[in-house]
C-alpha cells in the first residue's frame, strides 16, 4: 500500500498519522508531502519530515520493516525549477522513493524535463502519465501508478485504455491504484479486473497488433508490480520466521 501524507501541519498530526499505520500492521510506503494549501513558492517542511524520520523510522522504529518512508512531491510544472530542485535534492539526499502526481488529462506534464534535470530513476513513481513518457520510464525502470477507474473519467487527453496497452508493451512497470474514492472503488481486485478489461488492442487504433494484457499480467500488476513500484518487493525478515 502507498499513502500520500498531506496532513503535515505539525508533529502531532504526523504522529497521529504514522501511529495509525503502526496500529494497522499493513506493509506499505508512507510518503511525506506538502500540506494542503501550501503555496507553490514554498518547499515542504524539511525539519518536520526529518523529525518524522528520526522518531518513526530510525533504529527504534516500531514497524519492524513493515513501513518505509518516502517523499511525495509536486510537479515541476507546479513549482518551477528552484523549489522543485530543493525538494528533490532533499529526497535524493536521503535516497528516498519519490512519488509525484503528473496530473491527468490536459493538466499532465511530461517526465523528460525531470529526467534531463537528473531527478529520475528506478525509485521514481509517477502517478498518472502522458503517452510520450513511456520510453523515458522504461529506460529508467521508473514505475507508473495507474488509477484505472479515475483515468476513465479524468483522462481526457486521449484514449486511456490505449495508453495502458502501450505502457505494458513498452515494458513500463504498471501498478493499479485508486484515484479518489468518489471515482474508484478501494478494491485492488476490482482494479486488476478493470485493467484486464481495458487491456485489449483494438483494430484500427494505435494498439492494433500489440500484445494484450492477459489475466496473469493483470494479477502481476496488482501484486508484485505494486511492491516493486513502492520499493518493498524484497522478502520481509519476518516472512522466514517459524
Amino acid at each position: 500500500m502507498h499513502t500520500d501524507g498531506h496532513h503535515t501541519m505539525s508533529v502531532d498530526t504526523m504522529n497521529d498519522e504514522v501511529q495509525a499505520h503502526a496500529d494497522s500492521g499493513v506493509r506499505s510506503l508512507f510518503t511525506f508531502g506538502h500540506r494542503d494549501g501550501l503555496p507553490a513558492a514554498e518547499a515542504i517542511d524539511f525539519a518536520l519530515a526529518e523529525e518524522t524520520m528520526k522518531t518513526w523510522f530510525g533504529s527504534a522504529s516500531p514497524f519492524q520493516g513493515l513501513l518505509d518512508f518516502g517523499f511525495n512531491g509536486r510537479s515541476q510544472k507546479t513549482l518551477g525549477k528552484e523549489v522543485y530542485s530543493r525538494e528533490m535534492n532533499w529526497a535524493f539526499g536521503y535516497n528516498l522513493m519519490t512519488a509525484v502526481h503528473a496530473g491527468q488529462g490536459n493538466y499532465s506534464f511530461g517526465v523528460e524535463q525531470v529526467r534531463d534535470w537528473g531527478y529520475w530513476g528506478p525509485k521514481s513513481l509517477i502517478v498518472h502519465a502522458k503517452p510520450e513518457d513511456r520510453v523515458a520510464m522504461a529506460e529508467a525502470r521508473a514505475s507508473l501508478s495507474y488509477s484505472v477507474h479515475s483515468e476513465l473519467r479524468l483522462g481526457n487527453s486521449g484514449y486511456i485504455a490505449e495508453q495502458m496497452v502501450h505502457m505494458f508493451n513498452d515494458d513500463v512497470r504498471v501498478s493499479p491504484s485508486f484515484g479518489g474514492n468518489t471515482l474508484a472503488p478501494i478494491d485492488m481486485c476490482e482494479s486488476m479486473a478493470t485493467a484486464f478489461y481495458m487491456g485489449i488492442p483494438h483494430t484500427g487504433t494505435s494498439t492494433e497488433g500489440l500484445v494484450p494484457v492477459n489475466f496473469p499480467d493483470a494479477i502481476r500488476m496488482g501484486t508484485i508490480n505494486g511492491a516493486k513500484a513502492l520499493g518493498i518487493a524484497a522478502p520481509h525478515p519476518i516472512d522466514n520466521v517459524g
